[in-house]
This record gives C-alpha cells, sequence and structure tokens, in this order.
C-alpha cells in the first residue's frame, strides 16, 4: 500500500513537471494524473503546463469541475429525449474534450447526482481511456475523500445498484497515477507507472528476468522490454482490450507493424488479464522469452509470424466488415431479416480468435437454445473444433442456471437446485388457501383471477427485476394485495423445497451478480467479451446480467431487430436496443440495409408490412440483395373453403414441390392458431408425407408423455439411481400436496444409511405414522408389484390409468385461453405405440433412443410456430391462417406485437413464400386478415375446391371461367356478409362491454362503501379495545412499579451492610498479608543481593576470558587478512604488469585484439576465482579452528564455573559480607584494567584494519583507473577509424558527384559557347564585310574598333559563364562610388556615333582613395575566402574606374548547383563580382528604376537596406544584416556550428578542415544571387528572419 501520507508541494511539482515532459515525447502507453489536496497555489502549475503544451503544438483543454457538472445536468435532461440510436447527443463541449490531446479538469470533486456520475464516466473518463490520450485531474480533496463520495452516489443504470462507480473507479486506477503511488515510485528509484505496471514489473523481477520500462526505440517507447543477443521481447499494458485492425492505419497499428518488421515480439496484457491472475501473465512473460511461444491462457502474443487476417464473408458488405473489426468497446448492431447480424456475431468470434484472445474468455448468448446451437453450428465451420470446446454458448436460461448452481449458498438454496415444472399448479394451492381468508367483497372481485393470470404477472414481475416487497408497498385495491401475497407464498414455496423456476433462471442470477461484488468480479474477470444476439428479445433481468459480466471493460457486441420482437407480453424491452447509444454512448453503432436472404419480391412485402408500426424507434431501410428473377415469389393468397380444406391444399402443393425434387427439410408451415399444427399433420400424413411438429405450448399443458415414462422407468428399476426423480413426479399427480421437506428428509436419511429412495420410503413410512407417508408407502407397493409382476408395457400403462385415475386429473387442468389441449390424447398414443413391446424396459430403451436419434432421423417436413420459426430461414415457407381473428389473433393484447410476428414469418422465406386463408373457421365466416389487405391489396384471392386443387383463372373453356367468376361472386358477397356480422358483432360487445362496465362500476362502488363502513365499524372497535388495554396496561404497571420500589429499597440495605462487613475483613487480611510480604520481600532482596554479587563476579570472569578469546581470534584473522591483502596486493601488481603489457601487445597487434582481450579476461577470472576461493577456504578453516577454540574454551569455562560456584558456597557460609566485599572490590579492579587494555588493542586493531582496507581500495580504484583509460582508449581509437573512413568515404562520393555534375556542366557550356561563338564570328564577319564595302573608300582603318569591343563582350560574356561558386553569407560589401554596367537596371548605353580611340583616365583624389577602400574590400574578401578572388592587375580596373557589375540573373533561372547539396538552402549566397578589362566610361542616362540609396558621406551603408551604418557595428540596425561573418555549417546534417569546432553537435560527423578554398579562375563569374542583392533585390527584414531561423533549425 502506498504511503497516505499527504502529498507535499514538491511532490505535486515533480508529478506535474513529468507529465509535462512525456506528453507528445514518445508514442506509448498514455499515463494521466490525479493530484489530489490541490490548492489554489499550485495552480500556476498547471497554467505553466498548459504554456509549455501551446509552445510544442500539443493542443490541450482546461475545464473546471463544476462547469463540467453543469453540463452534465444540462445535456441528460436532452440526451433522454434526443437520442436515437447510433446518435448520441453531444454538445461541442464534448466533442472538443475528444479532440483535444491533452484534457485537464481542476477542481473537480465526487459526483453527487447519478446525472453527474452518468456524465463523469461515460463522457470524461471511458472516451479518453478508448481514444488512449492522457487526462489530468485536480481535486482539492483527499484521495480517499474522493473515493468514499464518490461511492454514495446514486445510479442511473444497473437497476439503481452503485455499479457506474465501480467501473468509474476502476478506469480511474487503471490510467491515472496518484500521488501517494507516485512518490512510492520515485523512493524506488522507477519511473512513473500506472499500478497494474507496477504489479506486473515486481513479479516479473521477481524470477530474475532484467526487465526494462518503458523502453525507447526512436520514436517509440514500449511499457517494458526484455533484450538479450537476438531476443527481443516487448510488453504492453492496455487498459482495455487491444485488437489489431488489418485495414487500419492508425499510429497504434503503424507502431505495432513496425516493432514486428525490427524482429520484436509483442506480449499484450489488459488490466482485467493482470488482475484477474498476474502468476498466470508472469508464466506467459517466461515462456514467450524462453520458448518464444505463450502457454498460459493470459495475454495476446503478436510476433512476425501470425498476421491478422480477416475471414472471408460470404458476401462482401463494407458495413459488415466494420461491425466484425472494430477495436474494444461497446458495438451494438440492428438491421431486418436476413441482413445478416448473425453473421456478424459468428465472423466476430472467429476475429477475435485470430487476434490471439483467448477462446476461454469469449461468451456467446442467445434468446434461445435452439438459436444457440444454429450459431455453435455456424462458428464451427470457420473453425477448429478444439477451440470451439473452449467457447462458451448459452442461452439466457442456461447461463443463469449455471451461475446459480455455481452459487447456491448466496440464494438460500442447497446443491441439488431443482427446477419448478408446474408453477401453476403452486400458486393455485396458494390462491385458494388466501381466498379463504377474504371478506366477501374482495372474492368476489378476485373471482376472474385465476392462477394462470398471476402466473404471467408473477412472470412480468420478475423479468422486471420487481420484487415482492415493492409488490406489496404498491398495491392500491385488495386484489393488488392479494397477488402480492400470492406472489411472496409462491416465493417461500419455491425456497422451501429448494427450487427455483424458469424466471428466477434470469432473475436471480441478475440479481445475484448486482448485489455480490465477490461473485461479480469473479465473473467479470472470466469473460472479457460478451456477444449476445437476438438482443431485441431480452428483459430488464437478462439486459442487467449481460452488462454485468461484460464489467468493467464494457466490450459488450450487441444484435438485434426491435421489429423482430415478438415477446414484448412478456416482459422483452426492445426500447433497449433503440436506447443504446443514451445508456452507451461509446458505442459504435451500425445499421444493416442489405437483405441476402429473401426473395426481393418477399423483400418489397415484408417492407410494406413494416410500414404499419407505429412505435418503432429506429427507422432503417431493408434493401434486396440480389436482383429480382423472372420467377414469381410470393404465391397467393389462397382462399380455402374451411380450416380442412385449407391444411389439404398446403399437403397437395408440397406433394408437388416434393415431386419437383425439393428436399422436405426446405419445407416449413408455420402458423399462429395452434390447432394448425394437427390439422396440417394430419393431411400430410394422409398424402404419406412425413413431417416434424413440436408442442409450443409445453409449459402451460401437462406433459402426459413424460408422466407415464417417468412410472415406466420405476417400474423397470425401482431403485435405480434416478428414483427419487421419477418419483417426486408422479406424486405431483396426486391430489393432496405433500410437504418437499418430506422428500429432503428421506432423501437425507437414504443416503445416510446407503439405501434406495423408495427403499427409505418404505422404512420411513414404517416409523412414522402420518398420512402423507401412508400415501406414498401406498404408491411404492404398486410399483412393487408391477415390477414382480412383469406386465406388458401397454398393461401396464393402462393399469396406471386407472389406479392414478389419471384421465379424471388431466381433465381437470385448467389450460390458458388460446392454448390448444386435448387431455389424454397423447397418452392413448403413447399406449398404442407400446403395443409393440413385450417388456417395459425395451419399450423404456427405445423411447430413450428415439430421443437421441431425433437429430439424424430423416428429413423431414418442419410444422412450426412462428415463435418457434425465430432464427430459422427455408427456401420454401406456407404462412397459412391469415384470417382476421387468426392473425392477428383476438385474444392478442398488442397489435403491434402480432404485426412484428407476421413480419418474422415473411422473412423466413427464401425462394417462395405461400399464403392461405380458410373462408371458415369452426362453421365461422372469417375475413382476410387486415395484414393480407395492407401487403396483397392488388392480388386477387384465389379460390380452392374442396378438393384441395386450386381454381385456375383463364382457363381454356367458358364453362370454366363462368364458373369461376360465379365462385368469385359468391364468395365476394360470403365475405361482405361475414364482414357485417362482425361489424355487427363487434358493435353489440361494444355496448355489451359498457353496459358490463357500467353496472360493474356501481357494483363496485357498492361493495367499497359497504367495504368501507365495514372496515370502519372494525377500526372504531379495535381503536376503542386498544385504549382500553392501554388503560389496563398503564395501571398494572404503576402497581408493578411501587412494589418494585419497596422490594428494592429492603434488598439495598441488606447488600449495603454485608457489603460493609465483607470489605472490613478484606481490609484486614489484605493488611496482614501485606505486612507478612513485606518482611518477606526484605529478606528475599538480601539473600538475592548477596546471591547476585556472587552471580555477577562470576560473569564477569566468564565475560573476560571470552573477551580474551575473542580478541585473540580477532588479532589473528586480522593478521591473516594482512597477509592476504599483501598477497593480493601482489598477485594485483603482477596483474597489472601482465595486462599492461597484454595492453601493448594488443596496440601493436590490432587484428588480435578481441581474441587476445578474452584470454586476458579469462585469465584475470580465474586468478580472481582462484584467489577468492583460497580467501574462502581460510575464512573456513579461521572460522573452524575458531569454533573448536571456542568449544574448548566453554568446555573449559563450564568446568572452571562448577568448581567456582563450590568453592562460593562453601566461602559464603564462612563469611558472606567479606567474601562479597573482596570480590566486588577486586572485580572492579580488573575489569578497569581489562578494558583499558581491550580498548588499546580495539584501536590498534581497528587502525590497521582502516589502513589495510584503505591501501586496498586505493589499489584496486587504481586498477580499474587504468583498464578503463585503455579500454577508453581503444573505444575511442575504434570509433575516430570509423568516423573518419565514413567522412572519408562521403567526402569521396560528394567530391565526385561534384566533379562529374561540374565536368557535364562545363562540356555543356563549352559546346554552348562555341556554337554561340560561331554564330557571332558569322554575324560579325558579314557586317565587316559591309561596313568594310561601305566605308572603303573613306575610313580604310577602322574595321577593327569594333573587334576590339566584340572581344570585350566576349570576355564579359565569359566570364559571366565561368562564375566560380562560393559558399559564405553575409560578408562585408566594398564602398562603391557609381554603380554602372552595359544592362544593368536604371542604366542604359548611348548610341554610338562613331568610336573614338580609348583613352586612360587620369586618377583623381576622390578615385585614389576610391581604390585604396576597394583594395581593402577585396583584401577582406580574399581573407575569408581563402583565395585570390581579385583577378591580377594586368586584368584589374585601374584605380578611380568602376567596374561594371554582370547583369542579373532572375531568380527562377538560379541553377540548383549554386548551393552545396547537403546543406538547407536557407538563403540566397551573395556572390562577387569579377573584375572586367577596362572599358570606356559610360555616358549615364536617364534611370529607368530607382537606383541604390546613395551612400552617406562619411560612413558606410549596409549591403541589405542601403541605410548608412555606424562605424564598428556588426549589425545593420534596420534589417538586422550581419556584416564581415561566416556562419560554418555541417556537411551532413546542414546545423550551424562553432569556427572551432571538429565534430558536429547534432550528427556526431567529423567537421572538415576550414582549409582555403581553391583559386578563382580570372574568367569566373560572381553568382546570381549576390547579382540580384547588387542590382536593388535585396531581401527584406522578415526575409532575413526566416531564412535565419531556418539555418538555426
Amino acid at each position: 500500500m502506498p504511503n497516505r501520507v499527504p502529498p507535499q508541494p514538491g511532490e505535486c511539482r515533480d508529478a506535474v513537471h513529468w507529465f509535462v515532459d512525456s506528453v507528445g515525447l514518445y508514442q506509448g502507453s498514455p499515463r494521466g494524473l490525479i493530484l489530489s489536496d490541490y490548492s489554489e497555489d499550485q495552480e500556476a502549475l498547471i497554467e505553466s503546463a498548459v504554456i509549455n503544451f501551446k509552445s510544442r503544438g500539443v493542443t490541450s483543454m482546461v475545464i473546471a469541475g463544476d462547469m463540467l457538472y453543469k453540463q452534465a445536468d444540462y445535456l441528460y435532461q436532452h440526451a433522454a429525449a434526443q437520442t436515437t440510436f447510433g446518435r448520441p447527443l453531444l454538445s461541442k463541449l464534448e466533442l472538443d474534450m475528444l479532440d483535444s490531446e491533452v484534457l485537464i479538469v481542476t477542481d473537480l470533486v465526487a459526483p453527487e447526482t447519478p446525472q453527474q456520475l452518468w456524465y463523469f464516466y461515460h463522457h470524461l473518463l471511458y472516451p479518453r481511456a478508448l481514444a488512449q490520450k492522457p487526462l489530468v485531474i485536480t481535486t482539492p480533496l483527499g484521495l480517499d475523500e474522493f473515493f468514499t463520495y464518490g461511492a454514495e452516489c446514486d445510479d442511473l443504470e444497473y437497476a439503481g445498484r452503485r455499479v457506474t462507480w465501480e467501473k468509474a473507479a476502476w478506469l480511474m486506477d487503471g490510467m491515472l497515477i496518484d500521488l501517494h503511488h507516485f512518490r512510492m515510485l520515485r523512493a524506488e528509484n522507477l519511473p512513473p507507472m500506472l499500478k497494474v505496471e507496477y504489479f506486473l514489473y515486481k513479479a516479473v523481477v521477481s524470477r530474475g528476468l532484467n526487465l526494462l520500462p518503458q523502453h525507447v526505440m526512436g520514436d517509440y517507447m514500449v511499457d517494458f522490454a526484455l533484450m538479450e543477443r537476438g531476443n527481443k521481447l516487448a510488453i504492453e499494458c492496455d487498459l482495455l482490450a487491444s485488437l489489431d485492425n488489418p485495414n487500419s492505419r492508425s499510429a497504434e497499428a503503424t507502431r505495432t507493424l513496425v516493432l514486428l518488421s525490427d524482429g520484436w515480439k509483442l506480449l499484450r496484457f489488459t488490466t482485467v488479464d493482470l488482475l484477474a491472475n498476474l502468476m498466470d501473465c508472469v508464466d506467459a512473460v517466461a515462456d514467450v522469452w524462453v520458448t518464444g511461444r505463450k502457454k498460459s491462457p493470459s495475454g495476446r502474443l503478436v510476433s512476425g509470424q501470425s498476421s491478422s487476417h480477416l475471414l472471408e464473408l460470404p458476401v462482401e458488405d463494407d458495413v459488415e466488415r466494420q461491425c466484425i473489426t472494430s477495436g474494444a468497446g461497446p458495438v451494438a448492431i440492428t438491421g431486418g431479416a436476413g441482413t445478416g447480424k448473425s453473421t456478424c456475431v459468428v465472423r466476430r468470434v472467429a476475429h477475435l480468435l485470430s487476434q490471439g484472445v483467448n477462446p476461454e474468455r469469449i461468451l456467446v448468448i442467445s434468446h434461445s437454445t435452439e438459436s444457440v446451437r444454429s450459431l455453435r453450428l455456424d462458428i464451427e465451420s470457420i473453425i477448429d473444433k478444439p477451440t470451439l470446446q473452449k467457447l462458451h454458448f448459452h442461452s439466457w436460461n442456461e447461463l443463469g442456471l449455471k451461475l446459480l448452481k455455481e452459487n447456491t449458498g448466496a440464494i438460500k438454496r442447497k446443491p441439488p437446485l431443482k427446477v419448478e415444472g408446474n408453477p401453476q399448479r403452486v400458486i393455485q394451492r396458494l390462491l385458494t388457501k388466501f381466498k379463504r381468508d377474504l371478506d366477501q367483497l374482495t372474492l368476489e372481485l378476485s373471482e376472474e383471477l385465476e392462477e394462470f393470470t398471476i402466473a404471467s404477472l408473477i412472470s412480468l414481475y420478475k423479468a422486471n427485476l420487481i420484487t415482492p416487497k415493492h409488490v406489496k408497498e404498491r398495491a392500491k385495491t385488495s386484489v393488488d394485495e392479494l397477488v402480492a401475497k400470492v406472489y411472496q407464498g409462491y416465493e417461500e414455496q419455491l425456497q422451501k423445497s429448494n427450487k427455483i423456476d424458469r424466471d428466477d433462471m434470469v432473475t436471480l442470477a441478475a440479481q445475484l451478480l448486482a448485489d455480490n461484488a465477490d461473485i461479480r468480479a469473479r465473473y467479470q474477470y472470466q469473460y472479457e467479451f460478451v456477444l449476445v444476439d437476438e438482443y431485441q428479445d431480452a428483459n430488464a433481468a437478462s439486459d442487467l446480467m449481460a452488462r454485468m459480466l461484460a464489467l468493467p471493460q464494457d466490450n459488450l457486441f450487441i444484435a438485434g431487430d426491435e421489429d423482430q420482437s415478438i415477446y414484448e407480453s412478456k416482459g422483452a424491452l426492445p426500447k433497449i436496443l433503440s436506447e443504446v447509444s443514451l445508456r452507451l454512448p461509446n458505442a459504435r453503432c451500425y445499421v444493416l440495409e442489405n437483405n441476402w436472404r429473401s426473395h426481393p419480391e418477399i423483400v418489397e412485402l415484408a417492407g410494406r408490412l413494416l410500414d404499419g408500426l407505429s412505435r418503432r424507434r429506429i427507422r432503417k431501410d431493408m434493401v434486396p440483395g440480389w436482383e429480382m428473377s423472372g420467377e414469381r415469389a410470393v404465391i397467393g393468397p389462397q382462399l380455402a373453403e374451411s380450416e380442412a380444406a385449407e391444411a389439404e391444399w398446403v399437403a397437395q402443393e408440397i406433394q408437388g414441390l416434393l415431386s419437383e425434387g425439393r428436399n422436405p427439410q426446405d419445407i416449413a408451415i408455420l402458423y399462429r392458431y395452434n390447432r394448425y399444427a394437427s390439422l396440417v399433420e394430419e393431411a400430410l400424413f394422409r398424402k404419406g408425407i412425413k413431417c416434424l411438429t413440436t408442442n409450443p405450448d409445453s409449459t402451460m399443458v401437462p406433459d402426459e408423455v413424460a408422466d407415464v415414462m417417468a412410472f415406466l422407468r420405476l417400474v423397470m428399476d425401482p431403485d435405480g439411481p434416478k428414483a427419487r426423480e421419477s418419483f417426486e413426479r408422479i406424486c405431483q399427480l396426486r391430489t393432496k400436496e405433500i410437504d418437499p421437506k418430506l422428500f429432503n428428509t428421506i432423501a437425507s436419511f437414504a443416503e445416510a444409511n446407503n439405501l434406495s429412495f423408495l427403499k427409505a420410503v418404505e422404512i420411513y413410512s414404517e416409523a412414522v405414522a402420518d398420512q402423507s407417508c401412508q400415501d406414498l408407502e401406498q404408491l411404492v407397493r404398486i410399483i412393487r408389484t408391477m415390477n414382480h409382476e412383469n406386465l406388458p408395457p401397454a398393461e401396464t400403462i393402462a393399469l396406471l390409468k386407472r389406479t392414478q385415475r389419471l384421465s379424471e386429473y388431466y381433465k381437470a387442468v385448467k389450460v390458458p385461453p388460446g392454448v390448444n389441449y386435448e387431455p389424454m390424447r397423447k397418452l392413448s398414443q403413447l399406449e398404442e405405440e407400446a403395443r409393440k413391446f413385450k417388456t417395459v424396459s425395451e419399450f423404456v430403451r427405445s423411447q430413450t433412443s428415439q430421443k437421441s436419434a431425433d437429430g439424424q432421423a430423416e428429413p423431414l417436413v418442419y410444422i412450426l410456430s412462428l415463435h418457434e420459426s425465430k432464427g430459422k430461414e427455408f427456401p420454401v415457407v406456407f404462412l397459412t391462417g391469415m384470417a382476421e381473428g387468426l392473425f392477428p389473433s383476438e385474444t392478442a393484447g398488442d397489435p403491434e406485437e402480432e404485426r412484428r410476428l407476421c413480419y418474422l414469418g415473411m422473412s423466413r422465406a427464401k425462394d417462395m413464400l405461400y399464403v392461405s386463408y380458410p373462408g371458415k373457421f369452426n362453421d365461422v365466416v372469417l375475413a382476410p386478415s387486415r395484414f393480407l389487405l395492407e401487403t396483397m391489396q392488388d392480388s386477387t384471392p384465389k379460390p380452392v375446391s374442396s378438393a384441395g386443387a386450386t381454381v385456375q383463372p383463364g382457363a381454356a373453356s367458358a364453362a370454366g371461367a363462368t364458373m369461376q367468376a360465379q365462385q368469385e361472386a359468391a364468395l365476394k358477397a360470403q365475405q361482405e356478409a361475414a364482414l357485417r356480422a362482425q361489424q355487427e358483432a363487434a358493435q353489440r360487445a361494444q355496448q355489451e362491454a359498457a353496459l358490463r362496465a357500467q353496472q360493474e362500476a356501481a357494483l363496485k362502488a357498492q361493495q367499497e362503501a359497504a367495504l368501507r363502513a365495514q372496515q370502519e365499524a372494525a377500526l372504531k372497535a379495535q381503536q376503542e379495545a386498544a385504549l382500553r388495554a392501554q388503560q389496563e396496561a398503564a395501571l398494572k404497571a404503576q402497581q408493578e412499579a411501587a412494589l418494585r420500589a419497596q422490594q428494592e429499597a429492603a434488598l439495598k440495605a441488606q447488600q449495603e451492610a454485608e457489603l460493609r462487613a465483607q470489605q472490613e475483613a478484606i481490609l484486614k487480611a489484605q493488611q496482614e498479608a501485606a505486612l507478612r510480604a513485606q518482611q518477606e520481600a526484605e529478606l528475599r532482596a538480601q539473600q538475592e543481593a548477596a546471591l547476585k554479587a556472587q552471580q555477577e563476579a562470576a560473569i564477569k570472569a566468564q565475560q573476560e576470558a571470552e573477551l580474551r578469546a575473542q580478541q585473540e581470534a580477532i588479532l589473528k584473522a586480522n593478521q591473516e587478512a594482512a597477509l592476504k591483502a599483501q598477497q593480493e596486493a601482489a598477485l594485483r601488481a603482477q596483474q597489472e604488469a601482465a595486462l599492461r603489457a597484454q595492453q601493448e601487445e594488443a596496440a601493436r597487434r590490432a587484428q588480435q585484439e578481441a581474441a587476445l582481450r578474452a584470454q586476458q579476461e579469462a585469465a584475470l577470472l580465474a586468478q580472481q576465482e582462484a584467489a577468492l576461493r583460497a580467501q574462502q577456504e581460510a575464512a573456513q578453516r579461521a572460522q573452524m579452528e575458531a569454533a573448536q577454540r571456542a568449544e574448548q574454551e566453554a568446555a573449559l569455562r563450564a568446568q572452571q564455573q562448577q568448581a567456582y560456584l563450590a568453592q562460593q558456597q562453601e566461602a559464603l557460609m564462612r563469611a558472606q559480607q567479606e567474601a562479597a566485599i573482596r570480590a566486588q572490590q577486586e572485580a572492579a579492579l580488573l575489569a578497569q584494567q581489562q578494558a583499558a587494555a581491550l580498548k588499546a588493542q580495539q584501536d590498534a586493531l581497528l587502525k590497521a584494519q582502516q589502513e589495510a582496507a584503505l591501501l586496498a581500495q586505493q589499489q584496486e580504484a587504481a586498477l580499474k583507473a587504468q583498464q578503463e583509460a585503455v579500454l577508453r582508449a581503444q573505444q575511442e581509437a575504434e570509433l575516430k577509424a570509423q568516423q573518419e573512413a565514413l567522412i572519408k568515404a562521403q567526402e569521396e562520393a560528394v567530391l565526385r558527384a561534384k566533379q562529374e555534375a561540374a565536368l557535364r556542366a562545363e562540356e555543356e557550356e563549352k559546346a554552348r559557347q562555341a556554337e554561340a561563338q560561331a554564330r557571332k564570328e558569322e554575324e560579325e564577319k558579314a557586317r565587316q564585310e559591309e561596313e568594310q564595302r561601305a566605308k572603303a573608300q573613306e575610313q580604310p582603318e577602322t574595321g577593327k574598333k569594333p573587334a576590339k569591343g566584340r572581344k570585350k563582350s566576349q570576355t564579359r560574356e565569359e566570364e559571366k559563364k565561368d562564375a566560380s561558386d562560393v559558399r559564405d553569407v553575409g560578408i562585408g560589401l566594398p564602398p562603391q562610388t557609381a554603380a554602372v554596367a552595359d544592362n544593368a537596371p536604371g542604366f542604359a548605353m548611348p548610341p554610338a556615333a562613331a568610336p573614338a580611340p580609348p583613352a586612360v583616365p587620369t586618377p583623381t583624389p576622390q578615385a585614389v582613395a576610391s581604390a585604396a577602400s576597394e583594395e581593402a574590400f577585396w583584401q577582406s574578401v580574399n581573407g575569408v575566402m581563402g583565395s585570390e578572388v581579385k583577378p591580377s592587375a594586368s586584368v584589374g580596373v585601374p584605380p578611380g574606374v568602376t567596374a561594371p557589375l554582370p547583369q542579373a540573373m532572375p531568380q527562377s533561372q538560379h541553377p540548383r548547383e549554386y548551393y552545396e547539396p547537403d546543406q538547407p538552402a536557407a538563403a540566397p549566397m551573395p556572390a562577387f563580382p569579377q573584375a572586367q578589362a577596362p572599358l570606356p566610361t559610360p555616358v549615364p542616362m536617364m534611370p529607368m528604376a530607382a537606383a541604390p540609396a546613395p551612400v552617406p558621406a562619411g560612413g558606410l551603408a549596409c549591403p541589405g537596406c542601403g541605410e548608412a551604418l555606424v562605424a564598428g557595428s556588426r549589425f545593420c540596425g534596420e534589417c538586422g544584416y550581419r556584416l564581415e561573418t561566416r556562419i560554418i555549417a555541417c556537411h551532413l546534417c546542414g546545423a550551424p556550428q562553432e569556427s572551432d569546432a571538429k565534430f558536429c553537435g547534432e550528427c556526431g560527423s567529423k567537421m572538415h578542415d576550414n582549409k582555403p578554398a581553391p583559386a578563382v579562375p580570372e574568367n569566373s563569374q560572381a553568382l546570381g544571387a549576390y547579382e540580384d542583392y547588387l542590382t536593388g533585390q535585396k531581401p527584406s527584414q522578415a526575409g532575413w528572419v526566416t531564412k535565419l531561423k531556418k539555418i538555426l533549425d
């Protein structure tokens, strides 16, 4: 447990600093903080953290706790009314909280209302955990206070149980680090980690594994790592289950791929894994580390060999694929029939298994046993059988019964737990019992209250988690109180008989999980993924159980369709599915719309039927998944004369389908009215067609066959192991009820005495004279007699019917309205079948084998009720009885549920759907069902003849057409008459109902008035009686109080006198005893003092002897240690000399260095081990010698002590006082002397030990330092050699590339120059010839001057093309007086009238000064460049003449070769003008653009902006231009470096020596960037700042 001392401000500051530094640094598991005891003085920590996040580009959000709870109240109020499936209500605040990388909630207190708790969990904690984003919470409360207050908050979910806070606390422990835990981690010098990570770390380290927490690999961080040579294992602890999506491009998936590609094995645990069984997780780590395989069921191993792939779907549907591959958290799926909801459940299981999820942690639930079996078969077809056997498949009742059997004590039951088979019988007896105590009025009101009605009410109560206490508290009438009494009595009777009913299987299990935290924890850690199909039929109890089992991760995968909810009248809640986005706002919801099952015509028909639903909450479309075929899919509606004719028509159609080659199993007949089962079965039997039918009302009617078979099993084997079960069943057929405790008593008696159950009944009945026991003994006698007679099974059944009066019993049974039950029909069939067998044993075995072989029988046609067809599909479906009153049923209370039931029946068909209805049923004319009129209004009913054949319209003969028209007219008239009769009957029924209601109301008012009068009279009588009883009781109490006071006074006086006498006697005895004790104590003290002095003297003598022996042993050990130290020093010196020689040898022989070092280390290790072994042996010998001496000295001391004691006793008898005084003096003197001697010896010994230890430490440190120095020198030499080789290779590659590029450029340039030169020469030659012809007579010698000008122009062009590459940035520029050029912007050359001879200008004083400053400028340039940039004097510019500037190259034409390939082109590199040959002074013209700023008098101008500079400035105050500075950059990474740096501080590469650059050719041209600068294209101040930032970055 962490230290619960309140956290200090320094700890809070350190925790915040750690959190700020960890966010965004590496990609890994998020870890948040909860800062308890947070005060206003610490608010600056959060403010600085937010500023830090903002500066680093991390999005953060801060919200106050009170604002969060205000938003909770507002959002829940609107979400409850506006949330729909897949659309949870969210405001901008929730969206911002989801988007922020870091969320900080300040001053948060524990939630106080259910709405605040709902928001705290669903919108704060769970979304952050699901998105794996960090969270920080500050609270003024202490940590324990925060959790204590939160546990007291009420809950909106889980039927009012306080479970949501348990989930919230679990999430906070799993994602936040509190300050107490942070303090403990710092004390152990561990990095901050979550609690479960700490538990895993401690457990793994205890196994001896070197576990590295929070290991960093580049940009990624894993929670733990194990590394040794080539074996690498990464361990991740996930809060929620992490599933790899094969199609995902998330950062988590990318990190997993990077780890796997680098050879890592990845082992993932969830918090549930670590909390459920930590040791299994540690075993998994050890197995994977040693063997590479995981044997433990905990955790999920992800390696490079196992790839996560998605199994192929039956049909390609993108929405289904998203459902199946979704990650952790709740998922909800809805869609119409045949859209693939069950397929998603099946493929989801396969996907989880492919992800490495333990199959024992997967739970699959469905509504019924049949649907569970279907899911199991589908999953079995895609996975292997051993894995299938580890999965858990259960229906709701099976799962609840399993939980209850494993925890019978928690529900006040004892094993074995039994299920009540006939709850109506128990309720009937209770109802009869409680009606006896009712008054006449209440009895008349409860006449219509039968056991079936109360059984249905109790079932609804249990489905909605309503207890008898709640029913009693909310009872408004006497009838309600009667129901509450029966409900309470029924529960007590079940508990008394150690039974439960079918509703208790789910209700009790859900309540057990919700109320018992220990049991809940056991099962919620057992199942990690819970998948539920047919969720629309779940009730409140089953929904609570599923959500309890999915705790605490909420990995709940549900699929359902509210349009197929057919059990709402029995407690199902289809709204649970539509409200999933309110109850689970973080659930991912999907709607499937493509119907892949049915023909498009059937899909369209079913869609029209759904349009009539009024309580439909989820709007969805159903689209056919395959195209329309030419064949007709919907056949009908077929009109039959009666129900028998309809059954004959169905049988005839099925016979035709079978003759066409249809498989019998492809055909199903569905019905709503139960009588159709027997009608169709008989019709098929007459056609010779085998079929399979079931009894849908088996739970509402007696099971005659099971009762008789139980009796036959007893007759076959009366003393068998299952005799008790069969005997209790047949005892229920008796009219008189038998106490269940009696059976328990007899069973205990039989078990204790090793008797069979029937034998125990016989013995117990003889011993107990009770009527119930006599009845049981008589029944046992009948069974024994039948067993001895060995009658045939048919005669045995007939005898049983007579003796047990079964006919009377079954005929007296009441069944609910609408249930088809014919007493004794099945029993008669069973008796006929029993005539084929001779003995009872053969018949019983045949019945047992027949049940087991039902699944392997030949193909049969199915006859099913609509409720039984749920979850099934058939190619051909017959939907019968589609008449008003039959379907929808007249007894149904909810027309919406009937419509959904009809939709269920239609959607079972894949290829063909037959629809039929009778014109009469039980001789009552019926109209077509409203469902037919709504969906098939365009179809004309086709009548069926009495023979069962359909009369086809459009026959060849006109007589047939006329007959058909007559029949249709008659049928129409008949239907109209029937409809009119129905309307009249309905009107009459309404009137009668209204009259009956009025009469009942009047009668009820009278009865209530009479009852009220009776109650008032009874109340008055009760009050008077109570008042009289109170008065009598008060008087009696007064008299008793007076008498009691007198008696107490007398008794008190007597007791005081006796007490006083006792006290005096006791005091006298105490005084005498004290005096006697004092005398004895004084005498004893004198004797003890003398004896003590003698003993002390003896003990001191012994101690002196022991001390002397110890000193001798210590001295000897010290001498031996000093000798060993000297030997070790000599040995170490030899080792150092040998090591130094070996190191010198290693320096000379670099190739044999590794092998030699290994030999040296082995030799050194062997020597050290030998020395250590010698030391240990010497120490052992010394210990053994010391032990022997100690034993000898102890024996000697014992002898001396005995002799000395004898002498002392003799001396004591002679003179006790003299001997004592003398012994004390001698002992004191001796002790002083010995103490002084001992102290001197100890000081000398300690000093010698310290000197020896210090000398050993110094020698060891020197040896270690020498070894480290040698090793460091070797490593540095190797590293330097590697770096130099790498740098040399890089330099050679770069130089080679530059040379090749320069060679190619030079060749291309030469080619272009040669071509241009040839073209110019031809043009010049032509011009010269023309001029020579024109001016041959006047100026014969002037033709050479243009050639000279052409030569100069050509020289300038060549110089422009041969510009050198200069890599200095921001150096100083020369002062200039005038900047003019041939084609420079702002200047133009005047037209040449007549060329004049060149004249050399005379330099002026200003020109001389300008030349001097220009010379200084070129000197600075040459110094920076390391070579002569300025040309020689022969081609230089004469003093006083300004060289023309070359034309600036456009920026878009600057080649990339102007910059270093490995350096970022952060800013344009300034180039230097190349001096040209002297030219005539040009005449300045009007500038075309603004000229550069003039140079101020007496100062320098900034080359960046032209502003005046102060002498000695290094930066321009206007634009920030840096003067006369060279920025040196790394040749590999481009990072700026110091001028004297030898290695790059960023990448570690070696810097090149700053050697002078090669000389620039005379005809080279400056860079275009510098030309741009000199021609006025100067960068702005913002541009320089941007470029400088790029360089520094």
